[in-house]
């Protein structure tokens, strides 16, 4: 199989750097090691200790490229090298106030400037709650009226996403909006849906995402489908599993209410692999941008191309692994000259902590892939020992 060739998937890393990725998924791979590992980081960093120089140079050098656009910029022109695309996203949480909204636009500004400069960065991306409180968007996704200066915030609001989007379009850069919990994301769909009709009439430059774990996107996405071919635009779709599981079924239950999450991960694979296929179906009118690190979601794209004649690189396919993970899927398939694309996140490390310590949960959760990542750096170190013999 293409993924298991690990001379390729791994030959951007010394063996020293396999050696350390072997230690940190050795951590992930155990439940109990990683959740106590998470649990001394957020201890040390409430009681103030000097922990950030080991967090620098294990998780933080590992799943980011840097604390800002100079430091990122060797890893993205590293991964050019091997034809692997790179979308840097600054990757700190959500504010609450108006400040760090605009301080946030000024951010993806600078990203966008750095992106069009470097010709392996096509894509930008950004979080809806970093432009506007979350409160808001919940707000209008139930309907309810908005005060006086309520409305003014959200027209502010509207303005960042259309100057954002405006400069990436204007740079020549392609652009997604994140997807957010359930109880907000109905007001911006709405929102990306008359975004995408008005700037993708020609060509796709705006994307929307959408998290298949949630039971009801299928059916939008055809909702979707049938609106675009009606109003005559094209869709741009960042497609992934799910990203806020524990937050969805903990306020399903604490507010009795059915939770809006796929019951189980085969359902969630289902969903997603049904999407993939009604979005090849109208690839003409999509760009599909799939954000996956499961192999036989990528295999079935990969056999539906080959079947229907499409080439690999199709420009309206592209396959993206978050950095630090699924290096075997990102550089076997830049070598078959596909559209391969890491998810680079960046930014200050205490800003980025956050990100940090919720990557290690989700790689030690029991579904996840951090057994088969140390199973395939094990194979590679293996490998380069006998060739050293």
């Amino acid at each position: 199989m293409m993924f298991e060739n690990t001379k390729i998937a791994f030959s951007n890393k010394k063996s020293s750097e396999l050696l350390k990725s072997k230690f940190i998924y050795k951590i992930l791979s155990s439940v109990t090691m990683a959740r106590l590992g998470t649990s001394i980081i957020k201890f040390a960093i409430k009681i103030r200790l000097p922990v950030k120089g080991i967090i620098k140079t294990t998780l933080f050098d590992h799943f980011c490229a840097g604390e800002n656009h100079e430091e990122s910029l060797t890893t993205v022109n590293k991964l050019g090298d091997n034809k692997v695309f790179s979308v840097l996203d600054y990757s700190v949480e959500a504010g609450s106030k108006e400040e760090s909204f605009e301080k946030f636009l000024h951010k993806k500004i600078q990203t966008i400037d750095f992106s069009k400069a470097n010709k392996h960065m096509p894509f930008v991306v950004f979080k809806p709650s970093c432009f506007g409180r979350s409160s808001l968007f919940l707000k209008l996704s139930r309907g309810d009226n908005l005060l006086g200066n309520e409305k003014l915030e959200w027209e502010k609001v509207k303005e960042r996403f259309e100057m954002v989007i405006t400069h990436a379009i204007n740079s020549k850069i392609k652009i997604m909006v994140d997807a957010e919990e359930s109880w907000t994301q109905k007001i911006i769909d709405s929102l990306m849906e008359s975004l995408m009709k008005k700037h993708n009439q020609k060509e796709v430059w705006v994307f929307t995402t959408l998290q298949m774990y949630r039971k009801d996107r299928l059916n939008y996405l055809k909702k979707l489908i049938k609106k675009s071919k009606r109003e005559n635009f094209k869709i741009g779709i960042k497609l992934v599993r799910g990203a806020y599981l524990e937050a969805e079924n903990l306020r399903a239950k604490k507010l009795n209410y059915s939770s809006p999450i796929c019951s189980n991960k085969h359902k969630t694979d289902d969903n997603y692999n049904a999407a993939v296929s009604l979005i090849l179906q109208n690839i003409e009118n999509i760009l599909l941008f799939a954000g996956t690190h499961n192999e036989r979601s990528i295999s079935n794209i990969i056999h539906w191309m080959m079947k229907n004649k499409i080439s690999k690189d199709h420009p309206n396919i592209w396959f993206a692994q978050l950095y630090g993970m699924g290096d075997h899927i990102t550089f076997n398939l830049a070598k078959e000259k596909f559209h391969a694309v890491k998810y680079i996140p960046f930014g200050p490390l205490k800003e980025v902590l956050p990100y940090l310590i919720r990557r290690a949960e989700e790689n030690s959760s029991v579904d996840s892939n951090s057994k088969r990542e140390l199973e395939l750096i094990n194979k590679e170190i293996k490998r380069r020992s006998i060739q050293s013999r």
